[in-house]
């Protein structure tokens, strides 16, 4: 699994870098819940873990990923970076 997480995002840019690589044909999805949400482990919530949930998210990793399929999707990470970190 291939994981991402940028410093200064929060779940909304977060969840908008999605849309924009979503937009460009690749797929992604959040990083993880957290063990203490879910109903069977509920406790009060781990602050860097419920934080490192909200920012990161996980980009595609299978088999059959080309070298070429990895460069564009590098590429189109950067690119959609740039453009978040310029507006």
């Amino acid at each position: 699994m291939i994981c991402l997480e940028v410093e200064g995002f929060d779940e909304a840019r977060r969840d908008a870098f999605m849309r924009k690589l979503k937009a460009r044909g690749i797929d992604s999805r959040p990083y993880f819940c957290t063990m203490s949400s879910m109903p069977m482990y509920q406790q009060a919530p781990l602050p860097i873990a419920s934080g490192k949930a909200r920012i990161g998210l996980n980009l595609p990793s299978y088999f059959e990923l080309t070298r070429s399929d990895v460069r564009r999707i590098g590429s189109e990470v950067n690119k959609i970076l740039e453009e978040m970190c310029a507006a």
